[in-house]
This record gives structure tokens, sequence and C-alpha cells, in this order.
């Protein structure tokens, strides 16, 4: 399980925008605010700060995403003559390819119930990192995205068999004493409950102080995935918040302790 805390300032610039869908929605905390290009197809250019290694991409319709360019990382290396080395889940680079891109990208796709997530990751930076993604939605309407997010990642244990999945319901009902009810579809937030087992005691204060005590309820990009390495489970990406209710942990081993949280997506 992942989570990237903001290390500083994004900076977003779109290749297009429709309206008063700005680029500039994107770093609101806000899914419902998005961004919208003037085609199915649009490149965002996305300056990354400093100390950070991982970005994550929510609330899109994009069915794909490409990385065009990853510049600003101290140590990079690319030939860019011929075919060279496996990259981003095992796909090889292309003859030609930009001297810009970054050794060890890892790109990691989930394809929800109506909106996608996208997961970059990269090594530690001391600079900022600038990112070029081509994102590509369906053919007939606007490619469109509602958060970005990117800063430094924090890798804690996966959670043990039995992750709780459900959604949380906004929906509007109301029964009517002498006719048919009504109800209105809102849409509805994914939750995911969890428990995990740490080392005690930097594991688990890194979630419990750094984290939990330190910025409360705040929304930001999680990563969760059952068992490592296993490629049969998917990631599930969410942009979510504890709301309320934090995770509660229990000493419950000489070297390990337990923590079990509750995470609902921001919408």
């Amino acid at each position: 399980m992942k989570v990237i805390i903001p290390s500083g300032t994004i900076n977003i610039a779109a290749s297009s925008e429709y309206g008063n869908f700005a680029a500039s929605r994107l770093i609101n905390q806000n899914l419902g605010q998005v961004w919208q290009g003037e085609t199915y197809q649009e490149t965002l250019t996305i300056s990354a700060p400093p100390g950070g290694d991982s970005l994550g991409l929510f609330g899109t319709n994009a069915l794909s995403i490409e990385v065009l360019s990853i510049a600003g990382y101290i140590g990079r290396e690319w030939a860019g003559a011929s075919a060279g080395p496996l990259w981003a889940n095992n796909r090889a680079w292309a003859p030609g390819a930009s001297e810009d891109y970054m050794v060890g990208l890892d790109i990691y796709t989930y394809l929800g119930p109506t909106t996608n997530s996208y997961w970059l990751e990269w090594p530690l930076s001391t600079s900022s990192v600038d990112i070029q993604l081509r994102l590509t939605g369906p053919s007939a309407g606007r490619v469109y995205a509602g958060i970005v997010s990117a800063g430094k990642r924090t890798d804690l244990p996966n959670p043990q068999y039995g992750l709780g999945e459900s959604f949380k319901e906004f929906s509007i009902h109301h029964d009517n004493a002498l006719g048919p009810s009504y109800y209105s579809l809102v849409q509805m937030a994914r939750e995911f409950r969890w428990k995990i087992l740490v080392g005690r005691d930097r594991e688990f204060y890194s979630l419990m102080n750094d984290i939990i005590y330190k910025y409360g309820s705040q929304p930001f990009a999680w990563r969760i995935t059952e068992i490592a390495n296993d490629s049969t489970d998917p990631d599930r990406m969410v942009w979510a918040a504890p709301f309320q209710k934090t995770p509660t942990g229990s000493h419950d081993f000489p070297a390990n302790s337990i923590i079990q949280g509750y995470l609902r997506e921001f919408l």
C-alpha cells in the first residue's frame, strides 16, 4: 500500500482547455472540478516539485496515457539510437526515442467503473521533474481529468487478505405517502477497509504520526494492493481520505503492530 504526500507546488499546462475547464482545476481537491481538453487526445505538461518520486492522476476518461518526455532527473540515461532496455511494465523503448526519458519509470493503471486512474513512480529526485503526458480518451468526446497529485511516496505493507471494498451512496431517495417513490442517482464513492501488519515502531509511527496525526482527513493519492508482486490482483488507485474515521492501532506483538483503517474516495 502506498500514499503520495505532496512535496511542494505542482505546475500544470495543457495543450488545450475547453471553455472554463482550465488545467488549474487539476490541482484542487475535488474530483468533480475537472480539466477538459478540446479534443479526445491532449497533452499535459506537469512540473513535479523537488523531493518527489511519484504522481497520481485520477478521475479521467483517458483510456491510455503515454509518457512523451520526463526530464529534470539527474542521472537519467537513454542512448536513443536503437531499441533498448525494457521499461514501464516491460515495454521496450522505440528507436529514436527522446533522451529525456527516465530510467526506472513505472506506470500503473486502474480502470474504474466510470473513470480511470494512473500512477507513475520514478527514482527519488532532489530537483523538479518535468513530465509530458499524452492522454487519449474515447474518440467521440473530449478527454478530461479531475486530480493530479505529485510528491514523496510512503511505502506501507500491503493489506492482509480480507480487504473490504464497497460504495458510499449519496443519492436522493424520498418515499411519497400517496404516490411512487422519488429517486435521483448521485455518483457513488468507493470505500476501502483494510488491516496491515507493520514493524514496531518505525512503520507504525510512519503512518500514524507522520501522516494521520499531521494531516488528519486530508485527501491524498493512495494505491492499494493486497499481495505484493501478484499480477492477478489489481492495483486500486484512489483519491481518498479517512473522513474522520482515523486508523486505529494495537501493539499485539513484540516486533510488530496492527493498524486497521478506512478510506473513502474524495469526490
